[in-house]
């Protein structure tokens, strides 16, 4: 997460808080595997605090003694957090859209924004050459486009974060609209249930061109897509496919 968070907070002049939950679940008080474990954590959060720095952000560091995800939501509070960073490393390789267990705490109890990253998927929105595992060095992900999927709910819709961070950084925005496509075989055989797809689709793309042109009255460089099938397969597969592209 460490290089997405250091573009965005050079591109904004924001500060960032960089917090590591030493969980004291199952020591018998401050025993010295603990106390090892939180020193080797304070010695990593003030290498990544320096690399920051470096760059001209600025660092800070807190830590606790509670379930991750109570100090992660405390701390951000605290602290005056307008947006959460983490990286997850999930808890079912197969399925590709679940969340490991504190982020999917995080995400769906968190106030703020929360950006999430997979470590094992950032390469192909970074470039594979450019992902280091090491903290040596930080890398440029070179970030050019904000995907923001739309179901047409005014929730969705509620994105003035992506558009700051698309005016600020000058990043072009992928407005997308997935339509739940019928059956192949029902749209061949009956013409009422075709005519209903193409509306649906032109209902949709409609939809993503009225708030193209609000965002790009704004200033903005802004694109839509409309797929049809299942929402998150889909969006994920768009942005896995044209990210090079984009």
């Amino acid at each position: 997460i460490i290089p997405f968070v250091a573009r965005i907070a050079a591109g904004l002049g924001i500060r960032v808080v960089l917090l590591t939950v030493v969980h004291m679940k199952g020591f018998a008080g401050r025993s010295g595997l603990y106390d090892m474990m939180e020193r080797e954590a304070l010695e990593r959060l003030e290498r990544i605090k320096r690399l920051l720095r470096d760059g001209g952000r600025d660092g800070g560091r807190g830590n606790g003694a509670w379930g991750a995800r109570r100090v992660i939501l405390a701390v951000a509070a605290d602290t005056g957090c307008d947006l959460i960073a983490m990286a997850t490393r999930g808890n079912a390789p197969s399925d590709r859209t679940v969340l490991g267990s504190v982020t999917d705490e995080v995400v769906h109890l968190a106030r703020l924004p929360v950006l999430v990253v997979s470590p094992d998927r950032a390469g192909m929105y970074a470039g594979q050459g450019k992902v280091s595992k090491a903290l040596g060095r930080l890398f440029d992900p070179e970030l050019t486009t904000i995907l923001v999927p739309l179901d047409g709910s005014d929730l969705a819709e509620k994105v003035p974060l992506a558009e700051n961070i698309s005016r600020r950084l000058g990043l072009r925005i992928i407005l997308a609209r997935v339509v739940w496509r019928l059956p192949d075989s029902a749209i061949e055989r009956d013409d009422q249930v075709a005519q209903q797809q193409a509306q649906n689709e032109r209902e949709g793309g409609l939809y993503l061109e009225s708030i193209a042109e609000r965002l790009a009255a704004g200033g903005l460089d802004v694109r839509t897509q409309l797929l049809t099938g299942r929402a998150a397969n889909g969006i994920i597969d768009m942005a896995t496919r044209h990210a090079r592209e984009w």
